[in-house]
């Protein structure tokens, strides 16, 4: 074994109740991945346990076929399962890694100053995606406890039933690691030393060809299913407006792999570039009023003191 990277450790997620000791998982129904050792440990602590193929637990997540899930942090977050699920325990039960070896004939067929050199190189990359994960499971909680269950609770309140609403969020889950900034691709570019600002490129055609086939899906169901639907429509002038309140939101990707292309920031400092960019999106009013109110706070005060001088008005 030359190295060895991580997924990082497995945590508990349900939808019943908050798991804060051993005897909160007796009596609840958990998916566990086909393992002897997960399933037994569950199943010591009072659990239920259901082995379901990895594709359909989100679906069995958002029905109640199974209350809960155990997987590592990163894979809760990029599986969107915390749409699905109310509480998430960091019970680090197990820790999942990935191992980086290489088959005795291939190693000897390497000279010695090889095999150094993917030693060394193999044992740093491990390092820092041992580091990137960790960092980023902390970036994966905020994520999760900020969006939730918002997407569904949304579409369950406008009439759609609790099973589609699940399945188109379990659906277009997938589109969001394509389309950059995609932590997924920062991931595996640093693995396989891909370059990241290709990856993002590449994504963007698939990504969009992918929301485009999903909504023509949807218009298709929902009209064989009659399902709710806007009553009004915006007129030219409306649908502009809505138009141009979206451009800066949709300009996030053109910032992104135009600064990594342009050279101005990493693809590692994009999704800082990201945030950022969307807290200011989010704040510009704030922040604008604040830029007025110091310029009245600054300015006013010379503005008359300068005015009755202009005009003659000082006193004698």
């Amino acid at each position: 074994m030359i190295g060895y990277y991580e997924w990082g450790f497995r945590a508990l997620s349900n939808s019943v109740r908050p798991v804060n000791s051993p005897g909160d998982v007796k009596g609840l129904k958990i998916r566990v991945p086909p393992e002897l050792a997960i399933k037994a440990a569950f199943e010591s602590l009072g659990a239920v346990t259901a082995t379901i193929a990895y594709p359909e637990v989100y679906m069995a997540l958002a029905t109640k076929t199974v209350d809960g899930q155990d997987n590592p942090i990163a894979n809760t977050w990029a599986a969107r399962f915390f749409q699905v699920q109310k509480h998430i325990a960091l019970t680090k039960h197990i820790y999942a890694t990935i191992c980086f070896a290489a088959s005795p004939k291939a190693w000897a067929r390497l000279t010695p100053e090889q095999q150094a050199i993917v030693t060394q190189e193999g044992r740093r990359a491990g390092n820092e995606v041992r580091k990137e994960v960790q960092d980023q499971q902390r970036a994966y909680l905020a994520d999760a406890a900020g969006l939730g269950v918002v997407e569904i609770d949304a579409m369950t309140k406008a009439g759609y039933s609790a099973r589609f609403s699940a399945a188109i969020t379990a659906v277009s889950s997938t589109i969001g690691p394509i389309i950059p900034p995609s932590i997924p691709f920062v991931i595996y570019g640093s693995l396989t030393n891909v370059s990241v600002g290709a990856l993002f490129l590449g994504g963007i055609i698939p990504g969009l060809l992918m929301g485009f086939a999903l909504m023509a899906v949807i218009a298709l169901v929902a009209r064989r299913q009659d399902l709710p639907r806007m009553t009004e429509h915006p007129g030219g002038r409306e649908a502009l407006r809505m138009l141009a309140g979206a451009l800066p939101a949709l300009a996030m990707p053109v910032i992104i792999v135009g600064g990594i292309l342009s050279g101005w920031f990493t693809p590692t400092e994009a999704a800082v570039v990201a945030s950022i960019y969307a807290m200011f999106l989010e704040m510009w009013p704030y922040i604008l009023a604040l830029i007025v109110v110091l310029g009245v706070v600054t300015y006013v005060p010379d503005l008359v003191m300068w005015l009755p001088r202009t005009f003659g008005f000082a006193g004698a």
